[in-house]
């Protein structure tokens, strides 16, 4: 009898647990909707959503310290993390050299339009340096790589953070075609000095401020192929980096991606392509979606994926913008989800009917991906 007991309670235990997870299913994934008109209630699934996260953002320049230059300033070192309480960048040197600076500056990247709009530029800076006699110098380039102004900053208050301004003089001439911007911090004597730099704001003439690099990390180094190009004077131009300010009307993510193409840059190709410097862990996604702003509707979008070590090239459908120059979301599937081709792939969007669609532009921004 005591053994029929048992056998009854284990089979009542385990009937109890089924029907208590049914009960729990019922509570999370199915949701009772009242309806006030009927008067009746009716069953809706709940769907667990996955998520989307962002792999390419365009807050960030890409910068780089100078070394073995001339023999007059420090070699100089950049590294990204957070300080002080701030995500920013670290400037810094392993040595000294006595009246010697410290020289970093960014990528090349597509002329940007400076001139009768952009007033001031705002940078946060903390400076670890024994008293309050560093400078630092803002030298933005224009396209021929001649220093459109130098303007110096003097006598940084040390070990706090402070907003510096540099007036820009509208009179200087190459603020219409801006190309780089190196920062110069001097006045160091022989003295150890390491600069932190966030959030480079551009304030414009009418009080508006646009966030020019944030600072938080190094965004891949996008690059032209193809028949993608920065501008077209005298030849083609293909700079350093991708990203660009121009054309921005966000004041917060005032960066994107920016390409030209023309079929007669590079005769046969038929594409135009912007191809990461960085390679990507993907295998956890499915999915991929960019914020677009096309000139040409009829213009096939897709984006593309490049794995060095054998893979080769793998691309998702061809898309087109619904309507031209206005920002649109576009959505792809990705090919072969879930193998080992994307343990580590370039990202390349490109255009693929540049035979078509001879010539245009087209900028990308908030590239995501979805597991």
């Amino acid at each position: 009898m005591v053994i029929y007991f048992n056998k009854f309670l284990i089979c009542f235990t385990k009937s109890l647990k089924i029907f208590l997870s049914f009960i729990l299913y019922c509570l999370i994934f199915v949701v009772p909707t009242f309806s006030a008109t009927s008067g009746s209630y009716s069953i809706k699934t709940k769907v667990i959503q996955g998520e989307w996260d962002m792999i390419e953002n365009c807050e960030s320049r890409r910068w780089e310290g100078v070394k073995d230059w001339g023999g007059w300033m420090r070699n100089t070192h950049i590294r990204w993390g957070t300080f002080f309480g701030e995500k920013c960048l670290q400037v810094y040197s392993t040595y000294t050299v006595p009246g010697g600076a410290l020289v970093f500056r960014t990528k090349t990247f597509p002329l940007e339009n400076w001139q009768n709009n952009v007033e001031l530029v705002r940078v946060k800076v903390y400076v670890e340096f024994p008293d309050n006699t560093a400078d630092l110098k803002f030298e933005p380039k224009k396209k021929d790589d001649s220093t459109i102004e130098s303007i110096t900053f003097s006598d940084i208050n040390s070990n706090q953070w402070t907003d510096l301004e540099f007036n820009i003089g509208q009179s200087s001439i190459g603020y219409a075609e801006v190309k780089q911007i190196y920062l110069l911090p001097d006045g160091l004597g022989s003295n150890p000095a390491t600069f932190y730099f966030d959030n480079i704001r551009l304030i414009m003439t009418n009080g508006t401020t646009y966030y020019w690099d944030i600072f938080e990390s190094s965004s891949s180094l996008w690059i032209y192929t193809g028949d993608a190009y920065a501008y077209d004077d005298s030849g083609y131009q293909t700079t350093k980096s991708a990203i660009t300010w121009a054309g921005s009307t966000s004041t917060t993510n005032s960066n994107r991606i920016y390409m030209k193409w023309n079929s007669g840059k590079d005769s046969g190709v038929n594409e135009a392509k912007l191809e990461s410097d960085l390679e990507y862990n993907l295998k956890q996604y499915i999915k991929v979606k960019a914020e677009i702003r096309c000139s040409a509707t009829n213009a096939n979008i897709a984006i593309g994926f490049w794995n060095s070590s054998g893979g080769g090239w793998k691309s998702t459908v061809e898309k087109n913008v619904s309507v031209s120059n206005t920002w649109q979301t576009l959505e792809w599937d990705l090919p072969d989800v879930g193998t080992s081709y994307y343990d580590a792939v370039k990202i390349i969007p490109i255009i693929l009917n540049t035979n078509e669609v001879t010539s245009g532009e087209i900028y990308f921004d908030n590239i995501q991906f979805y597991k």
